[in-house]
């Protein structure tokens, strides 16, 4: 109960910028020791970010790159915040997967991620790609239960309310047809 889980769900591409949340997860581990940092996903750069997972001196049952995995859903419910920290993103699939899974989100302010991320609503908004910005939502939230669980809901509520699969189709069909 006293450990907070974190997780970045993103391909393994440089844009995403899995070094901002590695770095975050240094800064924070000697300040917050019950913290628990999750990579999951794959891709191109793969080989880079287990790289830099090892050299952070980081002991695996703190950082740990999981890889691949069938189970988002169930991950995401089972972690305590979800963030991206990419220096570029446009609409975040797994922003709202998050949401739906009742898991906070930190989000970064760029392409179109407040259209659904609005800060201290649904989530936090960092500045993309700075260590510094998401080392604090990060401190933040692992520091305020009651503030994540109000997040969650509300990011969840917004979920269904505005961005659920009918109305979603709908939208897209108005824009093709």
């Amino acid at each position: 109960d006293d450990e907070v889980a974190l997780a970045i769900i993103a391909n393994l591409r440089t844009e995403k910028r899995h070094d901002v949340f590695i770095e975050a997860a240094k800064h924070l581990h000697t300040r917050r020791p019950a913290l628990r940092f999750f990579i999951v996903g794959d891709g191109p750069h793969r080989e880079a970010v287990r790289s830099r997972v090892a050299q952070s001196g980081l002991p695996t049952d703190v950082l740990r790159l999981l890889g691949t995995r069938d189970d988002v859903p169930a991950l995401l419910s089972a972690m305590d915040i979800s963030c991206l920290c990419s220096e570029k993103e446009c609409f975040s699939v797994t922003m709202l997967e998050a949401a739906a899974a009742g898991c906070v989100f930190i989000g970064p302010d760029t392409g179109c991620m407040t259209e659904f991320l609005q800060d201290g609503e649904t989530g936090l908004i960092i500045k993309p790609a700075d260590v510094a910005s998401l080392t604090d939502a990060i401190d933040r939230l692992a520091n305020d239960p009651p503030l994540r669980q109000r997040l969650a809901e509300h990011a969840k509520t917004r979920a269904v309310e505005d961005f659920d699969i009918i109305k979603m189709a709908a939208a897209c069909a108005d824009l093709c047809f």
